[in-house]
C-alpha cells in the first residue's frame, strides 16, 4: 500500500517546486524586462521631439510609456511570439519625428510653443492610428509575405538614416542642448565633460564585452548595471537630485506635471488641420519602416528560437497596438528582439512577462519623477548614442563590402539625404529609389526564352523524309524566338534591339520569316507594344514577314490596341494562334521557294521509298513483296497506343494524325502525310505503342511486320541488313535533331 501511494507523494511535493520556479523566473524576467522596457521608452521619447521643442520632453517619454504599456499588454494577449515584449521602437519613432520636424518648421513664428507641441501630439497619434490601421489590414488580408520583398538597398538607406537621427538625438540628451553638424563642439565644453566621459564609457564597456559574446543580451544587462552603478555612487555620495538636475544630469518634470495624457482635452482645438493634413504625405513611409522593422525583428526573433513566426498574425497585433496607443497619444512599437530574448533565455517565454512589463510602465506613468529621477542622462544618451551608432555600422558601413556597387549607391544617396535634407526626403527618395532599383533590376530579366532556327525545330507536321531533309537544310530562313515574362518599358526596347541583332546575326543571315511567340508572355503595356509596332516597320522595310503566335486574350488586346494589326494585303506581318501553326504556315512559304512542289499533297510509292531506304532499286522489287498494303478508312486507326509493336507503316498517300490519350482527352501531337514512316521506334525497341495513329481521310499504307523481317533475315541476309541501315539512318537524323533541342535547352 505505501508502494502504491510513493509515487503520488512524490509528484505532489515536486509539482509546487516547478510551479514555484517557474512562477519565480517569470518575475525576475517581467521585473528585468519591465525595468530596462522603461530606459528604452524613455530614450526613444527624446527622438519625437525638435529641438526647440525639447522643453516638453517629459510629455514625450508619457506618450512613449503609454505605448509600451499598451503594447506590451496587447502583444501578451494576442502575439504568436512566446514571451514577446513589445516596446515604443526607435525607428518608427524617427519616421513620425522627421514629420514632426517638418509641421514645426512651418508652424515657427506662426504659434506659441504649446500651441505647436499640441500639433506635434495630434500629428503622432493620427500617424500612429494610420499606421496601425495599415498594418492591421496587411495582417488582416494576410499579405504578410509581401514585405519581404522590400529591396534591401532601400531597407539598408532608411536603417542607416535612423542610425543617424539616433545617434543625433543621443548626443542631444548628453550635451542637454541640441547638436547638430554645425553644433558639434558643444560636446567638447568642459560643461560636457564628465557626462560625455561617463557615456563614452558606457559604450565602451558595451564594445568591449560584446567583442567577448556573441549575445544579443549584452545591451539591456549592460544598462540595467550602469543604472544601479549611478544610484549606488549617488546614494554613497549623497548628491541632491535639485543638483543633478541643474547640471543636467537627470530629466526634469516642469512644475510636477503628470506624464500622461501630454496634453489635455481643451487643448485640441489648437490643432491645425490644415498643416496636419499635409503631414500625411509620410504616413506611408511611416508604416513602411515600421513594417520593415517589424520583419526584421521577427527574423531575429525566428533565428534565435528556432521557430518561424505566423507574420500575418503578428502584423494584426501590431496592427492593434499601434491603433490603440495612437488612440491615447503614443507611438508605434513591437516586440523588441533583445527583451524578447532576454525573457527567453531567462527561462520564461511566456505572456505574463508581457504583462508584467505593461504593470511596470503603467507605474511609471504614475509616479513620474520618482523613476525619472533614477535615470541619468548620459546612460539615456548612450544608450541611443550606442543604438545608432550600431546602426550606421551594421546598415552602411558593412554593406560597402558585399553590395554591388548600384545597391550600395542607393543606401548612400538615402542617408545623405536624410542628413542633409530630413527624414521626409529620405523617405520620398527611398520610394522613388526602390521603384527605380525595381525597373532597373527586372529589366536585367531575360525575356527571350529561347532562341531557334527552323533547322533545329520543326513542326509538328511530319511529312517526307524529303520535306525534312529541306527543312534541315534551309531552316536557318526561320527565326523562332519564344518570350517571357512581363513585358514593359523597362525591357520593351532592350527586347527589340536583341531581336534585331538575333536578325542580323550571321547565322540569321537572309532570314525570311521571325517567329515571336508570346504564349509565356503573363502581360505587356502600351511601351512594349509600340515596340512591336517598330520591329513591324523594320519587317515591312527589310523584308522579311514578322509571325505573332500565341498570347492571351490580355496580350493580344494590348497588342491591338496599341496598333500592331494587319491589313490583308500585308506580307510582313501576320498572326497565328499557336507556334505550330504559325511555324507550319513558315515552313510551307519557305518550301514552296527553295524546293516548289514538295508541299502538294501527292502519293509517294513504295518504290520510291525503298530506293531511298537501300540506297538503291537494285533490290526493290526483291523487297516489296515482304510489304502489305493497306487501305485504311477515315477515323480508323494505324496504330492504337498501349497495343504491341509488331509492325511499321509507310504512309503512300493520304492524311493521319499522331496523339495520346489522357483523363482530358487525347492531346494532338503532329500530322503525317505522303512519305512518312511511323511505328519504327516502337518496333525496335520491342515496347507498347506510346502513342496512337488516326487516318484523317483515306490512307494508304504498307505495313512491314516482325515475323517479315525475320523472314527476309532467313531469306535475303544481305538486303535485311541494308534496310537495318536504311531504317538506323532515319532514327539517327531524328535523333540529332533531339540533340540539337537538348544541348538549346541545356545552355
Amino acid at each position: 500500500m505505501f508502494g502504491n501511494d510513493a509515487p503520488a507523494s512524490v509528484a505532489i511535493s515536486v509539482r509546487p517546486r516547478l510551479n514555484f520556479e517557474r512562477l519565480f523566473k517569470t518575475l525576475v524576467a517581467g521585473v528585468v524586462c519591465g525595468f530596462l522596457a522603461i530606459v528604452l521608452s524613455i530614450s526613444f521619447a527624446s527622438l519625437l521631439l525638435p529641438a526647440n521643442l525639447f522643453r516638453f520632453l517629459p510629455a514625450a517619454i508619457g506618450m512613449a510609456l503609454f505605448s509600451t504599456v499598451v503594447g506590451a499588454f496587447v502583444a501578451a494577449l494576442t502575439s504568436p511570439i512566446r514571451g514577446a515584449v513589445s516596446v515604443v521602437q526607435e525607428v518608427p519613432v524617427v519616421a513620425i519625428g522627421g514629420m514632426v520636424g517638418a509641421i514645426t518648421s512651418n508652424m515657427a513664428g506662426q504659434a506659441t510653443a504649446e500651441a505647436t507641441f499640441v500639433n506635434v501630439v495630434a500629428a503622432t497619434m493620427v500617424a500612429t492610428f494610420a499606421t496601425g490601421l495599415l498594418v492591421l489590414l496587411l495582417g488582416f488580408f494576410k499579405l504578410g509575405s509581401l514585405v519581404r520583398f522590400v529591396p534591401f538597398p532601400v531597407i539598408g538607406g532608411f536603417m542607416a538614416g535612423t542610425g543617424w537621427l539616433v545617434l543625433q538625438g543621443g548626443l542631444t540628451v548628453i550635451a542637454g542642448t541640441p547638436v547638430t553638424l554645425s553644433t558639434l563642439g558643444a560636446l567638447v565644453a568642459p560643461a560636457m565633460f564628465l557626462k560625455g566621459a561617463c557615456a563614452i564609457a558606457f559604450m565602451a564597456a558595451i564594445a568591449i564585452v560584446q567583442r567577448r559574446t556573441n549575445t544579443g543580451l549584452v545591451l539591456p544587462v549592460a544598462s540595467f548595471l550602469a543604472l544601479l552603478l549611478f544610484n549606488l555612487v549617488v546614494l554613497a555620495t549623497g548628491v541632491s537630485h535639485e543638483l543633478l538636475h541643474d547640471h543636467g544630469w537627470l530629466v526634469p518634470i516642469p512644475g510636477g506635471q503628470w506624464l500622461w495624457p501630454p496634453v489635455a482635452l481643451s487643448d485640441l482645438a489648437r490643432i491645425d488641420w490644415s498643416r496636419l493634413a499635409a503631414g500625411a504625405i509620410a504616413f506611408p513611409g511611416i508604416a513602411g519602416v515600421t513594417v520593415m522593422t517589424l520583419l526584421m525583428n521577427a527574423t531575429g526573433i525566428e533565428l534565435d528560437s528556432g521557430r518561424d513566426v505566423d507574420l500575418d498574425r503578428e502584423l494584426r497585433s501590431v496592427g492593434l497596438q499601434a491603433s490603440l496607443a495612437g488612440l491615447g497619444g503614443g507611438m508605434p512599437g513591437f516586440p523588441a528582439v533583445s527583451l524578447t530574448l532576454l525573457a527567453r533565455h531567462l527561462g520564461a517565454p511566456n505572456r505574463i512577462v508581457g504583462v508584467i512589463v505593461a504593470g511596470l510602465s503603467a507605474a511609471t506613468l504614475v509616479l513620474g519623477q520618482f523613476i525619472l529621477d533614477i535615470v541619468p542622462t548620459p546612460l539615456l544618451g548612450g544608450l541611443l548614442a550606442w543604438v545608432g551608432g550600431a546602426l550606421i555600422v551594421e546598415w552602411l558601413i558593412m554593406p560597402a563590402r558585399r553590395l554591388m556597387p548600384r545597391e550600395y549607391a542607393i543606401i548612400l544617396l538615402i542617408f545623405v539625404v536624410i542628413v542633409g535634407v530630413g527624414f521626409p526626403s529620405g523617405i520620398l527618395v527611398g520610394l522613388i529609389a526602390a521603384v527605380t532599383l525595381f525597373v532597373v533590376e527586372y529589366g536585367r530579366v531575360e525575356t527571350i526564352r529561347y532562341v531557334l532556327r527552323g533547322s533545329e525545330y520543326q513542326s509538328n507536321v511530319e511529312g517526307s523524309e524529303e520535306r525534312r531533309r529541306m527543312l534541315v537544310r534551309h531552316g536557318d530562313a526561320i527565326l523562332i524566338l519564344r518570350l517571357q515574362g512581363y513585358l514593359f518599358f523597362g525591357t520593351a526596347e532592350r527586347l527589340r534591339k536583341t531581336v534585331l541583332e538575333q536578325i542580323a546575326s550571321k547565322v540569321s543571315t537572309g532570314a525570311r520569316f521571325v517567329i515571336v511567340d508570346f504564349h509565356r508572355v503573363t502581360g505587356l503595356d502600351s511601351s512594349a507594344a509600340l515596340s512591336f509596332i517598330r520591329l513591324a516597320q523594320v519587317a515591312r522595310r527589310d523584308g522579311f514577314t514578322l509571325v505573332a503566335t500565341g498570347g492571351s486574350k490580355m496580350v493580344q488586346e494590348t497588342l491591338r490596341r496599341g496598333g500592331l494589326t494587319a491589313a490583308d494585303d500585308d506580307v510582313s506581318l501576320r498572326f497565328a494562334e499557336d507556334i505550330e501553326k504559325g511555324l507550319a504556315w513558315c515552313e510551307k512559304k519557305l518550301l514552296d521557294e527553295v524546293a516548289p512542289g514538295i508541299n502538294s499533297v501527292k502519293a509517294q510509292s513504295l518504290d520510291e521509298f525503298l530506293k531511298h531506304l537501300l540506297g538503291s532499286d537494285a533490290e526493290v522489287e526483291g523487297l516489296k513483296c515482304y510489304f502489305e498494303r493497306l487501305e485504311i478508312r477515315p477515323g480508323a486507326f494505324l496504330i492504337e497506343e498501349g497495343t504491341p509493336s509488331d509492325d511499321i507503316y509507310f504512309i503512300e498517300s493520304g492524311a493521319a494524325v499522331v496523339k495520346i490519350g489522357g483523363t482530358g482527352g487525347s492531346l494532338h501531337l503532329a500530322e503525317i502525310g505522303a512519305g512518312a514512316i511511323v511505328g519504327e521506334v516502337a518496333f525496335y525497341l520491342g515496347r507498347t505503342r506510346t502513342a496512337s495513329v488516326q487516318a484523317e481521310d483515306t490512307v494508304i499504307g504498307w505495313r512491314f511486320t516482325r515475323d517479315r523481317l525475320r523472314q527476309l533475315e532467313i531469306d535475303k541476309p544481305a538486303t535485311a541488313f541494308r534496310l537495318h541501315q536504311g531504317l538506323a539512318g532515319i532514327l539517327a537524323s531524328r535523333l540529332a535533331s533531339t540533340n540539337r533541342l537538348v544541348r538549346f535547352f541545356a545552355e
